[in-house]
C-alpha cells in the first residue's frame, strides 16, 4: 500500500470512527487520560483500516451503544473494540499469524500454566510484532494478576446477581479470550509432538 494510500485509510478511520465517538460525547476509557486515549486512538488507527467505512460505521455505534451504558459514557477497551472489530470482520491473515504463532510456539503453555495467556493474547494483538521483549513480558505477568483479581471480582457478582451490562460484556469477553487462548495453544502442542514423531521415525528409519 502507497503512502498516501495508508494515509487515505487513516483518514477514514479517524472521521468515521473516532470524529464520531467524539462528536457522541463518549469520554476516554476507564482509568486512562485523555492524552492516553489519543496515543490508543493513534495506535489503533492503522490496525482499523482494513474494515473499511461501511464496517466502521457500524463499529462507531456498536462503541457509542456501549458506552451509554456505561458509567459516564465511557469508552471500551482496546481489546474490547477489537473484538468488536473481529466480530465484524476477521483482520487480514497476516496480522492472525502473528498473534497464533506466539501462542501456539513452546511459550504457549507455560503462559498458560502461568495464568497469563489472556493477557498475553491481548497485548500480541495490540501490538506490533516481533513480539514482547523481556521487559514487556514482565509487564505482561503483573498486568495478569490484576486481570485475575478483576475477573475474581466479576465472577462474584455474577454469582450474587449483581453484574451490569459492562461487567456482563467484560466477562463474556473474558471467557471467550480464554477459551482462544486454550485453543491456540493445544492446536500447537498437537503441531509440535506430530512433528516430534515424524523426526523420530526419520531417525528411526
Amino acid at each position: 500500500m502507497s503512502s498516501d494510500n495508508q494515509d487515505d485509510t487513516k483518514a477514514m478511520v479517524r472521521e468515521r470512527l473516532w470524529e464520531r465517538l467524539d462528536s457522541a460525547g463518549v469520554k476516554p476509557c476507564t482509568k486512562m487520560t485523555q492524552d492516553g486515549f489519543a496515543e490508543m486512538q493513534k495506535r489503533m488507527t492503522p490496525r482499523l483500516a482494513y474494515l473499511g467505512g461501511d464496517l466502521l460505521d457500524v463499529l462507531a455505534q456498536s462503541l457509542i451503544d456501549v458506552a451509554a451504558r456505561t458509567r459516564g459514557e465511557r469508552c471500551p477497551s482496546e481489546v474490547v473494540i477489537r473484538n468488536l472489530a473481529y466480530g465484524l470482520r476477521k483482520p487480514p491473515l497476516r496480522e492472525h499469524e502473528i498473534v497464533t504463532s506466539w501462542l501456539a510456539s513452546v511459550e504457549g503453555p507455560p503462559a498458560l500454566a502461568g495464568g497469563y495467556a489472556v493477557t498475553l493474547l491481548r497485548w500480541l494483538i495490540a501490538h506490533a510484532p516481533p513480539g514482547p521483549m523481556e521487559f514487556d513480558m514482565r509487564k505482561i505477568k503483573e498486568r495478569a494478576r490484576d486481570d485475575l483479581r478483576r475477573n475474581e471480582v466479576l465472577e462474584r457478582r455474577e454469582a450474587d446477581g449483581r453484574l451490569t451490562d459492562h461487567d456482563r460484556e467484560e466477562l463474556a469477553q473474558w471467557r471467550r479470550d480464554v477459551s482462544r487462548v486454550q485453543g491456540i495453544i493445544a492446536d500447537g502442542v498437537v503441531r509440535r509432538t506430530a512433528k516430534n514423531d515424524h523426526q523420530h521415525e526419520g531417525t528411526a528409519a
